[in-house]
């Protein structure tokens, strides 16, 4: 394992919606690779997630994919407001076969989802719960929901986490579902939404007052919006 040095031109969004651009000199951990110049190496707008932090940072996870031949090893970086590299961590030792996405919560702890073979089905979903400093707090496998369904996450009431899937149906209909954990990564509840046509522009992000708002905000679509409850009950829709 090495490093390579290479500059991050990364599009960030929050969960507001908001975009900005990170451009910074950092490294990255190498896994069977000798320079970012042979071909090998993953394009980097389309592996790397990032997100907005409470301070005006960034983080980022990448790559994509942590498997395959000649892949460069999973990693995460947290950058100032001024773009300014603070740290990195290699995250080889986490049980994920692909990294999906990163989020940050209100209290500053990194949110990650991806796929794995972990509970013994490949391409279940896992959730990762790291502290501000990319420190592992929990690592939990979301039984029977493939990864590739997970549209976002977000952070729940009390540290917990709710994580919102389109879960594909034989007629071609989309179930919206929200699960959710506790700040010890056991399950709370889920609940199932109606049947929707369209599996893009959804999103979750935590109100105020216990309550959680999942929208689907789809160009080709009426916006769909569901309030929800902290105990899973819908609150209204429209």
């Amino acid at each position: 394992v090495g490093t390579v040095h290479y500059s991050y031109e990364i599009v960030c969004t929050s969960k507001r919606g908001e975009l900005g651009v990170l451009s910074t000199p950092g490294t990255a951990p190498l896994a069977g690779m000798v320079s970012a110049d042979d071909g090998l190496y993953p394009t980097v707008e389309d592996e790397i997630r990032a997100a907005f932090t409470p301070d005006g940072g960034r983080v980022a996870v990448g790559p994509y994919s942590a498997t395959g031949n000649n892949s460069v090893g999973p990693f995460l970086i947290r950058t100032d407001h001024a773009l300014s590299l603070l740290w990195e961590r290699d995250l080889t030792g986490l049980a994920f076969d692909e990294i999906h996405d990163v989020r940050v919560a209100r209290n500053g702890d990194l949110l990650l989802s991806g796929s794995t073979s972990l509970g013994g089905t490949a391409g279940e979903t896992l959730i990762t719960r790291m502290d501000s400093e990319g420190n592992l707090l929990w690592e939990q496998v979301l039984p029977g929901v493939p990864a590739a369904s997970v549209h976002a996450l977000c952070d729940a009431e009390e540290d917990g986490v709710q994580i919102l899937a389109l879960l594909p149906a034989s007629d071609g209909t989309y179930t919206p579902s929200v699960y959710t954990l506790d700040r010890f990564s056991n399950f709370r509840w889920s609940v199932e939404l109606p049947r929707t046509l369209t599996n893009e522009g959804w999103g979750i992000y935590p109100g105020a007052d216990d309550v959680s708002m999942v929208y689907c905000g789809a160009t080709d679509t009426q916006p769909i919006r569901y309030r929800l409850h902290g105990d899973g009950t819908i609150a209204y829709n429209d």
